[in-house]
């Protein structure tokens, strides 16, 4: 009889096998590490606590099956754990009758929540306060009371829609971002946020303020809309670029205190398209038919290049060391231009405005050169006896009965042309000699005189 070692030495070596048991053990789930399975969200996984039906207590990657309904006054999903990820897997996280918080992050670092609708409860759809790192991706949170949703200390949320809340739609503090996302309908702001980046956002209808902020936010390629307040209202440090602010309930931009702003608009707003206290640079922006006015200036403020059109008050309205350049002010209720206080306008162009092309009326030492001023329902400069030590040089003023109209002390009034338009200055003014249809033969020996023709 032959045998086969081959096969011998294979069975001796393999053994005896023997199934291990079929079912986990009890008790909650642990890590799944960096790379394991997911984990499902159920009451043997993730056990509930006092503050919430399920609690997320170890690191992983956990998805609900289905909606999940809270029964009580608790959260319905709260994560004590860092680094997890909660695919809500397109299902509905929401109270029997009322409950806490949607889903809930207590003091957590790098954790991300996705895919799904938070809806209905007491506090917020999705509360991440206190902490870190956290990721809200693809989530609607509707009709929560407290608010949508909030994150802190460098959270980003993306993609997501907050309506119907009680409170702010997104509340985002210290370094954190907010994308591609709609905030419409809150009881509160539309977005409230500190030290924090808006953009490509969509912020609309909301009772109070459509974003409000105390310190340094940046709000790039939004449209503010139709909220109840301001459209963006902040009270130090606002970088606005390439947005729309339009038909809010007070002024569309109001800031107390340093504003970059440029490519944007700013209309139908109930206030003043842009109020700004002190310190900012506006650039090639429009304001137009807004109730306020189209810029409310401080001091310490350049405006290049911008447009105020069809405003119920002042095109532009400057108290102190403002400057315009290249500016338009056209078809404004009241004055095209505003300067007091060394305020600055300079190539600029102001027509067919219901009050003055230019008014100077306070302090004075302004600088008022090289513009065009038309049409204009009233004067084309005027200067009150209030304000002196003012230059108008070089200036053009066509279509108004009156082209320059100074009083006060010690202005200075040289080498401005009017077309249809006369000269009334007073007594204590310093002027280039007037000259009125001076003719083809006119020789140039007066090199400050300003010419009626």
């Amino acid at each position: 009889m032959s045998f086969d070692f081959t096969t011998g030495a294979l069975l001796l070596i393999a053994g005896p096998a023997f199934a291990g048991p079929l079912s986990p053990p009890s008790g909650p789930i642990g890590s799944t590490g960096r790379f394991g399975a997911r984990i499902e969200v159920n009451a043997q996984n993730t056990p509930a606590d006092v503050d919430a039906q399920f609690n997320i207590t170890q690191p992983g990657s956990y998805y609900l099956s289905g909606d999940v309904v809270v029964a009580g006054f608790l959260s319905g999903i709260e994560i004590t754990a860092d680094d997890v990820t909660l695919d809500l897997n397109g299902y509905t996280v929401r109270p029997a009758m009322s409950g806490l918080d949607g889903v809930r992050l207590t003091g957590v670092t790098n954790t991300s929540v996705r895919n799904g609708v938070v809806r209905g409860f007491i506090g917020r759809g999705v509360e991440g306060f206190q902490s870190f790192a956290t990721t809200v991706e693809g989530v609607r949170a509707i009709d929560n009371n407290g608010g949508g949703i909030r994150v802190d200390n460098g959270g980003l949320v993306r993609a997501c829609m907050s309506t119907g809340n009680g409170g702010p739609g997104f509340d985002l503090v210290d370094d954190s971002v907010l994308l591609d996302s709609v905030a419409s309908a809150n009881g509160g702001a539309g977005v409230k946020a500190d030290v924090s980046v808006v953009s490509r956002c969509l912020i609309s209808n909301n009772t109070e303020e459509g974003i409000v902020s105390t310190l340094s936010l940046v709000v790039h390629a939004s449209t503010v809309t139709g909220n109840g307040a301001e459209g963006i209202k902040i009270s130090t440090n606002l970088t606005l670029t390439d947005s729309t602010i339009t038909g809010n309930g007070a002024a569309g931009v109001d800031v107390a205190k340093g504003l970059t702003m440029r490519g944007c608009n700013s209309s139908n707003n109930q206030g003043a398209g842009v109020a700004l206290a002190d310190f900012g640079t506006i650039e090639s922006c429009t304001t137009n038919d807004n109730a306020g006015g189209g810029m409310d200036l401080g001091s310490w403020i350049t405006v290049r290049a911008c447009t105020a059109v069809s405003n119920d008050s002042y095109g532009f309205d400057g108290f102190q060391r403002t400057s315009f350049y290249d500016c338009h002010a056209s078809v404004n209720e009241d004055a095209g231009f505003r300067l007091n206080f060394s305020g600055i306008m300079r190539g600029c162009v102001a027509d067919f405005n219901t009050g003055d092309g230019v008014v100077l009326d306070q302090g004075g030492g302004c600088l008022i050169l090289n513009n065009a001023i038309a049409n204009n329902s009233a004067v084309g400069i005027r200067v009150l006896n209030t304000s002196g030590s003012n230059r108008i040089e070089g200036n053009h003023l066509v279509g108004m009965a009156q082209g320059v109209i100074a009083f006060g002390s010690t202005n200075f009034v040289v080498r401005n042309s009017a077309s249809g338009a006369a000269f009334n200055l007073g007594a204590s003014v310093d002027y280039g000699q007037i000259f009125t249809n001076p003719g083809a033969g006119f020789l140039l020996d007066q090199p400050w005189a300003n010419f009626v023709h």
